[in-house]
C-alpha cells in the first residue's frame, strides 16, 4: 500500500512540474515570438494547462473527500 501511495505522490509531483514547465516554455515562445503575432495560440495553450491543472487536483481532491467521508483508513 505504501508503494501505491509513493506511486501517486510521484504523479502529483510529475504533474505539477509538466504543467508548469508547458506556462514557462509557452511564455518563452510568446516572448521570442513577439512581432509574429501568434501570442494568442500560446494564451490558449497556456490557459488549457491551467484547466488541466485545476482537474487533475480536483481530482485527488474529490479521492481524498470520498475516503474521509467513508473513513474506509484504505487510502491509495
Amino acid at each position: 500500500m505504501d508503494e501505491l501511495k509513493q506511486i501517486v505522490s510521484i504523479l502529483q509531483t510529475v504533474i505539477r512540474l509538466g504543467v508548469v514547465a508547458r506556462v514557462v516554455f509557452c511564455l518563452v515562445k510568446m516572448i521570442i515570438n513577439n512581432d509574429d503575432g501568434g501570442t494568442s495560440e500560446y494564451k490558449q495553450k497556456i490557459s488549457n494547462a491551467v484547466v488541466f491543472l485545476i482537474f487533475s487536483e480536483l481530482a485527488w481532491i474529490i479521492k481524498d473527500m470520498v475516503f474521509d467521508y467513508y473513513s474506509t483508513g484504505s487510502y491509495i
